[in-house]
């Protein structure tokens, strides 16, 4: 806890000074003129450590979800894919509800945005 504490803050308890001792015998913690860890990359590995004691961190190997997304992503872009050039009509449909989506979302942010903020109306109505 002293370590983590002097790479986390730069200061330790008064009442781990023996503590402290050690770790400035063993060149852990240096002191120039604040109290810090022997250098930058060490720091970073207490902090870590600290993270994955306390399960902020997953230190083991990929998740399921990491397995799953590729062949998942793969299996979605093959199926659009022979979905749309067997179906060609329905990708001209899709491409217009695109298009137009592409197009009426910046329009309705702005038309949001004049509700939103009033000071904004007032900068739009003066630019044009």
């Amino acid at each position: 806890m002293v370590l983590l504490n002097v790479a986390t803050d730069g200061f330790a308890n008064a009442k781990d000074r023996q503590i402290l001792r050690r770790l400035m015998a063993r060149g852990l913690v240096t002191r120039d003129p604040n109290l810090c860890v022997m250098n930058e990359t060490f720091r970073r590995f207490v902090c870590r450590h600290d993270r994955v004691q306390e399960g902020l961190v997953e230190d083991s190997g990929p998740n399921a979800w990491d397995k799953l997304q590729k062949p998942l992503a793969i299996t979605v872009a093959c199926f659009a894919i022979f979905f749309f050039s067997t179906q060609r009509e329905m990708f001209d449909v899709t491409m217009g509800v695109v298009t137009g989506l592409a197009g009426g979302i910046p329009a309705f942010m702005r038309i949001v945005g004049l509700f939103l903020d009033p000071r904004s109306a007032v900068k739009a109505a003066s630019a044009s």
